[in-house]
């Protein structure tokens, strides 16, 4: 009973039946691909190529090339998931975007 008398509200989850009640895990099986894409700023780069100082608020690091991991249904997500976080319009640019292997799969690659 719940505090009032009336029956406790159901786990809303399991209500809706996405949860084993043995488990607690949720049902639904999503498999999620890792994709490691290769990216840097352009301005930092230009900025620091030039002797400016760097003024964007970006480390300089972000000079040089970094290795970023997503995980997404497929490579056209992860570009999207990578454009959201990593906007063009504040000089970040994608050089490649290619699928991680499951331990026991080859790697597959795709540059865009």
């Amino acid at each position: 009973m719940g505090l009032r008398g009336e029956e406790p509200l159901a786990d809303p989850l399991v209500a809706i039946g996405r949860v084993n009640l043995n488990t607690r895990k949720c049902c639904i099986d999503v498999k999620l691909k890792t994709y490691e894409a290769r990216l840097y700023n352009n301005w930092v780069r230009l900025l620091l190529d030039s002797g400016e100082p760097n003024v964007t608020g970006f480390s300089d690091a972000w000079a040089d090339t970094r290795y970023v991991e997503v995980r997404a249904d497929s490579i056209e997500q992860a570009a999207r998931l990578l454009a959201r976080d990593y906007p063009s319009e504040a000089g970040f640019v994608v050089i490649g975007i290619e699928e991680l292997p499951e331990p026991d799969k080859p790697r597959l690659k795709a540059v865009t």
